[in-house]
């Protein structure tokens, strides 16, 4: 079992910028977040994924996952999820990002951000920690 982070030790975290937006009939709607680490020294990278909601939401209708890279002096990366616009009726539906396998000397603190979507806005809660 791994140990948890030495209050020394560089982390990352995630926020949502603006992702109280409508999802939209038509077109894409962007939400973005702010992926951020708390050392600038050297590069660093860290894996997203997104999940939940229904994969046809999402541009291209797959999950949208990639790896975010910091370069040296680097502290934070701003992260655009886009979600497509439907017709549908539909309830509020929900996606998380969430940050995995960090590399550069880095743990993982606010792992895992959730945001709710509907036709007819989007409101984001608060960030969880992963266990």
């Amino acid at each position: 079992m791994p140990r948890p982070p030495s209050s020394t030790t560089p982390t990352f975290s995630i926020s949502a910028l603006d992702a109280v937006n409508p999802e939209g009939d038509t077109g894409t709607t962007l939400f973005t977040f702010t992926v951020t680490r708390t050392s600038s020294k050297g590069g660093a990278r860290v894996n997203y994924s997104v999940t939940g909601a229904q994969a046809d939401d999402f541009s291209g209708s797959f999950f949208p996952s990639g790896t975010i890279f910091f370069r040296n002096g680097e502290t934070s990366i701003n992260l655009t999820i886009p979600v497509s616009g439907d017709m549908l009726a539909e309830l509020d539906e929900s996606f998380a990002v969430t940050l995995s396998n960090p590399v550069g000397g880095t743990a993982l603190r606010l792992a895992r951000y959730k945001t709710t979507t509907s036709p007819s806005n989007v409101s984001a809660s608060s960030p969880s920690a992963l266990q």
